[in-house]
């Protein structure tokens, strides 16, 4: 099967790289290796990419570095991206590489896919420390680096160092939910808590959870209610209001609790709804 999968993509590079089929072709020259990889690549069929772009390392070493940079893009794409991270390191750590300022962007743009936002920013802010090439592009992905871990003040503090005079639409986009995520009041899960200590479900309601904060407030106030009942028509050895008054004291406790958790639960909701907006890296 994989036999005729090569049949057929090599019919399809030849009509894509040539019409004239009196031409005699010699399918394994470097040139043309590196053209049916490409060509593979194009047609996002990675694996057999990868197997192409190896040929041409075998055939041609001293052109390595940009086979294994294409490589490395094809594990990520087809899902593999800690093969792609091997692969830009191979590049990154030769010191006198053509590629390496772009093998390092790689890298951090692999990390930031992978949600490892602060190994992203290190491989960032190296380049940074280097070189000014594609300085936008890379100041661009560490800025959402932080807006992905909700630090707004440092991806405002990094959106600052883009040149001014880009008029990007992308960048403009960055600003506006930048400037949104610092105006976000968040609600204070202790101040939620509290409330609930002195009026329960007040810190539901604070949260802007009414409805269980209703609910909350009609729990506690009802246990406590049968607790009272039972302590007046039996005294202290009434069973019901000893069971009432442990339960009432549970659900007191776990009022305090939810509405502090509830905060939490408010904050990073209106993150996630600000998160939802943000535009995609271009996958190279």
């Amino acid at each position: 099967m994989s036999r005729i999968l090569v049949a057929i993509s090599l019919i399809g590079f030849l009509s894509f790289t040539s019409s004239d089929s009196t031409v005699a072709i010699d399918y394994y020259s470097p040139e043309n290796i590196w053209k049916f990889a490409e060509y593979l690549y194009s047609e996002k069929d990675y694996l057999r990419a990868v197997e192409e772009y190896q040929k041409y390392i075998s055939i041609e070493p001293s052109e390595s570095e940009k086979a294994l940079y294409k490589i490395g893009l094809c594990h990520r794409l087809s899902g593999n991206p800690d093969k792609s991270i091997d692969y830009f390191h191979r590049i990154a750590i030769q010191p006198n590489s053509r590629l390496r300022s772009s093998a390092l962007y790689q890298i951090a743009y692999t990390y930031y896919i992978l949600s490892q936002h602060n190994a992203s920013i290190k491989y960032l802010d190296q380049i940074l420390d280097e070189t000014t090439d594609e300085e936008e592009k890379t100041l661009i992905l560490k800025t959402l680096n932080y807006l992905s871990q909700k630090m707004w003040l440092s991806a405002n503090d990094t959106l600052k160092l883009i040149d001014k005079a880009s008029n990007d639409e992308y960048i403009y986009s960055l600003q506006a939910i930048t400037q949104e995520g610092m105006r976000l009041r968040n609600k204070s899960p202790v101040v939620a808590g509290i409330l609930s200590g002195f009026l329960p479900g007040a810190g539901k309601a604070y949260c802007r959870q009414y409805g269980d904060g209703v609910f909350s407030f009609a729990l506690v106030t009802l246990v406590g209610l049968l607790a009272w009942s039972g302590f007046r028509e039996d005294g202290i050895r009434s069973i019901k209001g000893w069971i009432s008054g442990g339960a009432g004291i549970v659900f007191y406790m776990g009022n305090i609790y939810g509405s502090s958790f509830a905060a939490r639960i408010y904050n990073n909701n209106q993150a996630k709804e600000l998160m939802k907006r943000l535009p995609e890296l271009p996958t190279e």
